[in-house]
């Protein structure tokens, strides 16, 4: 993911469940340096996926993905349901055989249109910190306006650290929503470097 830029396409899953390939519309979290703790997401058929635990995972307990919710990683469970896309044309379900945690060096987070992105297979939201997907991609409706309207991003090359809008996103987080909806990365979640 280090090498993404704004207006590559990516694939991501539409809002009706199909695969499709939606563009990178600005990157929320590009961090080359910082230590945190992830989520290591192990699933049958030999997928991992690894997140930030406060990332956005499509989870289901059937094999359908009309019936995910999106969830913290860090809830995700042995035997929850998560989806591949196997082609541009198939999603599948596969099952969660395990869940660590592991700190690892670096942060990407890009941003598709659609508001999903398919990484190595696994079919994840692009949305942190709040526990609502739908909630997460009204409020960066005005950076989708932005680039359907200019065709390019606030910004076409991303600077370390998270990007100015989900910032401050994250302030109103604070103030507007309660623990249970709203997580934070915590500083105990963020590593000092030796380095």
């Amino acid at each position: 993911m280090k090498d993404i830029e704004i207006g590559m396409e990516l694939l991501a899953v539409s809002s009706n469940h199909k695969p499709v390939y939606s563009p990178v519309i600005s990157m929320l979290d590009v961090d080359d340096d910082q230590l945190a703790n992830y989520t290591i997401i192990k699933t049958s058929g030999n997928h991992k996926l690894t997140l930030t635990p406060n990332h956005l995972v499509h989870a289901s307990k059937t094999n359908d993905i009309s019936s995910s919710v999106p969830i913290f990683a860090s809830q995700v469970k042995k035997g929850d349901k998560m989806f591949i896309a196997k082609s541009p044309d198939v999603i599948e379900a596969v099952e969660v055989v395990s869940t660590s945690s592991k700190v690892i060096k670096g942060a990407y987070a890009p941003l598709t249109r659609e508001g999903t992105v398919v990484v190595d297979d696994v079919v994840a939201s692009c949305y942190a910190v709040v526990n609502d997907h739908q909630f997460a991609h009204a409020m960066f409706g005005p950076l989708r306006y932005l680039y359907d309207t200019f065709h390019t991003s606030l910004h076409s090359k991303q600077k370390q650290g998270i990007a100015w809008y989900p910032s401050m996103l994250q302030s109103l987080g604070q103030v507007f929503l309660d623990d249970s909806n709203y997580k934070p990365m915590k500083v105990e979640d963020l590593i000092k470097s030796s380095d």
